[in-house]
């Protein structure tokens, strides 16, 4: 991101160094800078509470049996990601979720 907005920042004051007279242009550059702006502080946000996350439930009945269940925490945005990805290699049947 860090690089992604030194390219920006390098581009748009070329831009105004020569006098581009494209007003679109420099619009564009200043919303893609804009934009890197907000992902960068969602992403100190994200890191900065570190105790934020989802704890989910899920068992696997056809592996397992009725009886056993996996209780984790996954800081993910979409915590199903994470369910799928540890369905997809581990067993051989996708896990039930019980609670999210």
């Amino acid at each position: 991101i860090d690089k992604e907005r030194n390219r920006l920042v390098l581009a748009l004051a070329r831009a105004r160094a020569v006098g581009q007279t494209d007003a679109a242009g420099i619009a564009e550059l200043e919303g893609k800078l804009a934009g890197i702006d907000a992902e960068e502080e969602a992403i100190n946000r994200r890191e900065a509470n570190t105790r934020a996350g989802y704890v989910y439930v899920i068992s696997n009945i056809g592996a397992f049996g009725a009886s056993m269940v996996k209780i984790g925490l996954t800081r993910r945005l979409d915590p199903m990601d994470r369910v799928h990805e540890l369905g997809d290699a581990s067993v051989p049947f996708r896990f039930d979720v019980h609670a999210l």
